[in-house]
């Protein structure tokens, strides 16, 4: 059986670690190599060799994958090790064609030290993209020792896509910024569609979720 049909096949197999670092390895088709990560990241974490192919993965031509690496990354952060690892995930940040490629990495980049990265951030923030300016925006206004966080959120109160208002509702419940009530009914009233439904849910979890921290 080629490997076209085994990719159809069930996937909880037998299979072993080594199967799946060789599928990784050698796949010409992006769902082989796909299959094979996933597995590795999710069943077989803990083998010395993970790591490696993750990395390896940040370089794979498809952005599915690149994208898969970083979340396996973000989930097991003790993998991160020395400066090239981070200088990786930054160019993703930078560069990566796939937007959501450059949110991930960016999530990442504020998980492994937001300070470090302050800058790029405030520079991503404007960038034309609400996957990437988002990101941005909500990993500068998440680290509490940027002295200027609400200067910042003031310039981006005006916007109505769901990523930046999210990113600033975010930051007003996070550090209890007073007078926002109705910040926040406008936005209620501008956003439609499914990311109302969108907002609605994730306001209602964050004020839950802070008042129940609050006792």
């Amino acid at each position: 059986m080629d490997e076209k049909h085994e990719l159809l096949a069930e996937k909880r197999t037998g299979r072993g670690v080594d199967f799946f670092i060789s599928q990784f390895n050698n796949s010409e088709y992006a769902v082989g190599r796909y299959e094979a990560l996933d597995s590795l990241i999710n069943r077989f974490a803990n083998d010395s060799r993970t790591p490696t192919l993750v990395k390896k993965s940040l370089q794979d031509s498809f952005w599915a994958i690149r994208e898969m690496g970083i979340m396996g990354l973000a989930s097991n952060p003790e993998w991160i090790q020395g400066e090239d690892w981070e200088e990786t995930v930054f160019k993703l940040a930078e560069n990566d064609p796939k937007h959501t490629v450059r949110l991930a990495a960016i999530e990442m980049l504020a998980a492994i030290d937001s300070d470090k990265y302050t800058g790029a951030f405030l520079r991503w923030m404007n960038y034309p993209s609400y996957y990437v300016a988002g990101a941005a925006l909500s990993a500068y206004l998440g680290n509490e020792d940027n002295q200027n966080r609400e200067e910042i959120a003031a310039r981006f109160e005006k916007e109505k896509n769901i990523r930046m208002v999210a990113a600033l509702a975010e930051y007003f419940i996070d550090a209890g910024v007073g007078g926002k009530e109705s910040w926040f009914h406008e936005k209620m009233d501008q956003i439609s569609g499914q990311s109302l439904y969108y907002y609605r849910d994730w306001e209602t979890d964050r004020k839950s979720t802070r008042l129940n921290s609050s006792h």
